[in-house]
């Protein structure tokens, strides 16, 4: 009996420790997105699911990559960044909002 209580408390204290654990990963990530111009002279928001520490390095990092543009087959590469943000925030640009608002989501 002694056993069978001390392997279920086990298992809950190892359950509720695993679940936190699984909390904090989850909560350190944020949805970014960004208003960007790929090779061609197309202008599309991307949006990326990143760590909050890496927002402020997101446009260097961004820049030169390959991403897929609705309504394109493939990758397209960025050629410049305006702007990027946390998803929730309204872009500076009007046109960017513009273009936000049209965009299947």
């Amino acid at each position: 009996m002694k056993k069978t209580l001390c392997l279920y408390t086990a298992l809950i204290v190892s359950s509720s420790a695993l679940a936190q654990e699984g909390t904090n990963l989850v909560s350190d990530k944020i949805l970014a997105k960004c208003y960007v111009e790929v090779l061609g002279g197309q202008r599309t928001i991307h949006k990326v699911t990143i760590k909050e520490e890496q927002l402020s390095s997101l446009a260097d990092r961004l820049s030169g990559r390959n991403i897929r543009v609705s309504g394109k087959q493939g990758f397209s590469t960025v050629h410049k960044v305006f702007e990027c943000l946390p998803n929730d925030d309204a872009f500076k640009a009007g046109r960017a909002r513009h273009l936000e608002k049209s965009q299947v989501k």
